[in-house]
């Protein structure tokens, strides 16, 4: 697995409506993404898999996202983050962090 990861380790820049996403070098074989547990809706878009929440994140609280893919040397990779005060983010950024429409 390589960056870009979303969300980073910056604090408060995870916006509650955004979805998560990792990127990798290559399209793994298998790719799972959870925070705290849940998987809600992955898609598979190339090399990069996201993750929207079924229910919206809580602003201001910490979660953990787990990413586990195959075949991984260093799976599963496991990140805390916390989420931003705020809302949505500007019609701009939710253009990179909103998932294609195909869903696996």
């Amino acid at each position: 697995m390589q960056r870009p990861l979303h969300p980073n380790d910056a604090p408060g820049v995870f916006f509650i409506e955004d979805a998560a996403w990792v990127e990798f070098d290559e399209t793994p074989g298998r790719v799972e993404l959870t925070i705290d547990g849940e998987t809600g809706t992955q898609t598979l878009d190339g090399v990069r898999t996201w993750l929207q929440p079924d229910e919206p994140l809580l602003p201001s609280t910490e979660y953990r996202l787990r990413v586990s893919w195959e075949p991984a040397e260093a799976s599963p990779y496991v990140l805390d983050f916390v989420t931003s005060p705020h809302g949505a983010p500007s019609p701009s950024r939710k253009a990179w962090s909103t998932p294609p429409t195909t869903s696996t």
